[in-house]
C-alpha cells in the first residue's frame, strides 16, 4: 500500500511535467522536435507533378532585380493573384541560379513550423495563457495530421504556408488587446492580412473569424 508521502511524489512528477511542458522555450523545442521527425524525409524529396506551375514559369528565368519585381504583374490565373509565393522562388532563383527541390523543401519546412509555433502563440493568447498544456497537446496533433502533408511536402503549396504564416501574425495583432484597441496592432494585423491575401487567398477566412470572435467575446462580457 503506498503511502501519502508517495502519492504526493508522484503528483509532484505530473505537476512538475506539466509546468515544464507549459513553458514556451520547451513547448516550441517540442514542437520543432515534432516537425523534424515528421517532416524530416521531405528534405529530400524532388518535384513533383504540381511543381511544373512553379519550374515553368521561374526556373532559371530569373537573372536579374528587374525580373524578379516583374513577378509582381504575374498572375497565377485570370483570377487568382499570388504574387509574393512567385517573389519567394524567385528570390531563390535569383541566389542559387535555378529552383533547386532539397532547398525549397527545407524552406516549406521551416514555414510550417513558424506556423506551428505562430499557432502555439495565437491559440495561448486567447485562453489567456490559462491552458498552456492543452494548447500544446492541440498544436501537437495539428503537426502530426496527414491533411498536412501536401502542404508541406509539395513546393507549389508553399502559397498556402505562407498564407498561413502571415494570417496567424494578422489574428494575433488585431486580437492582441481584448478590453482596448491600439492604431498599432490595428495597422500590423491589417498589412499582415494584406500580405497573407498577396501569398494566397485563403486569408479572407480572417475577414469573417475576427469580427465573430470579437462580436462573441463582447457578447460573453456584457451578460456577466
Amino acid at each position: 500500500m503506498r503511502s501519502a508521502g508517495k502519492k504526493i511524489n508522484d503528483n509532484s512528477i505530473f505537476t512538475n511535467w506539466g509546468i515544464f511542458l507549459g513553458k514556451p522555450k520547451s513547448a516550441i523545442l517540442l514542437i520543432f522536435s515534432a516537425v523534424l521527425i515528421i517532416y524530416f524525409q521531405v528534405f529530400f524529396f524532388d518535384f513533383n507533378i504540381d511543381d511544373a506551375i512553379i519550374l515553368d514559369k521561374i526556373d532559371g528565368k530569373i537573372n536579374s532585380f528587374s525580373d524578379l519585381l516583374s513577378l509582381w504583374d504575374d498572375r497565377f490565373n485570370n483570377m487568382d493573384y499570388r504574387p509574393l509565393t512567385f517573389f519567394s522562388f524567385g528570390i531563390e532563383n535569383l541566389i542559387f541560379g535555378k529552383i533547386n527541390p532539397y532547398i525549397s523543401h527545407t524552406i516549406n519546412v521551416i514555414l510550417f513550423f513558424i506556423a506551428t509555433v505562430l499557432a502555439y502563440k495565437l491559440l495561448n493568447q486567447l485562453s489567456d495563457y490559462k491552458y498552456t498544456l492543452s494548447v500544446l497537446l492541440v498544436v501537437l496533433l495539428f503537426v502530426v495530421h496527414p491533411l498536412n502533408v501536401e502542404a508541406v511536402a509539395s513546393i507549389k503549396s508553399r502559397d498556402a504556408l505562407l498564407s498561413l504564416v502571415f494570417s496567424f501574425l494578422s489574428i494575433i495583432y488585431l486580437l492582441k488587446q481584448k478590453d482596448t484597441l491600439h492604431i498599432k496592432h490595428i495597422f500590423l494585423g491589417l498589412i499582415f492580412f494584406f500580405i497573407a491575401l498577396l501569398a494566397k487567398l485563403d486569408a479572407v477566412g480572417i475577414l469573417i473569424f475576427v469580427p465573430i470572435y470579437i462580436l462573441y467575446t463582447t457578447k460573453i462580457k456584457r451578460n456577466k
